[in-house]
């Protein structure tokens, strides 16, 4: 009897290691994020510095943007894009791109909207505030989230902003 209750305990012990095991290695595999798109800027008759960032991503080199749109010179006022490829998720975390609008301007007051056309499986994208006015000498945020739905499935989003930058009326 003594025999066949060590048998029964041994066989038991084995089978809770074995599912450990198993749920620890389901646990531990990689889920594939891939995002890439576009970020495109349309200014008419502004003056502003744009700058934007990207937060939650595992690497940071060409991961930023900066320039100047100024209604005075020709080849500042043109449309212009931020390429964004091969971005990395940190894991449980949302990436976040902030566009930051500084008015450069002393007199009037300018609007920044931010229109998503993006796209994603098992991943969503969220804009913050979609406008604002920025009056003179003043600077403002917009934000825009991306979201993994089940981080134990591939995602993938394809990012197309468009900033349009204008005279508020």
């Amino acid at each position: 009897m003594k025999l066949k209750a060590k048998l029964i305990s041994t066989i038991a012990a084995f089978a809770m290691v074995l599912c450990l095991t198993i749920v620890g290695v389901w646990a531990a595999t990689t889920v594939t994020v891939n995002v890439t798109g576009n970020v495109s800027f349309s200014p008419t008759d502004v003056n502003v510095k744009v700058t934007g960032s990207i937060t939650g991503i595992t690497e940071s080199a060409g991961k930023t943007y900066e320039k100047d749109f100024n209604d005075a010179t020709t080849d500042e006022q043109a449309n212009d894009t931020w390429a964004l490829e091969n971005i990395t998720f940190v894991k449980h975390q949302d990436v976040v791109i902030t566009l930051t609008v500084k008015n450069l301007d002393s007199t009037r007051s300018f609007k920044a909207t931010l229109v998503n056309n993006g796209s994603g499986t098992n991943a969503t994208g969220t804009v913050g505030t979609e406008t604002v006015t920025i009056a003179a000498g003043e600077t403002e945020s917009l934000t825009f989230t991306i979201n993994v739905g089940d981080w134990n499935k591939a995602a993938g989003y394809n990012i197309n902003l468009l900033l349009r930058l204008e005279q508020a009326a």
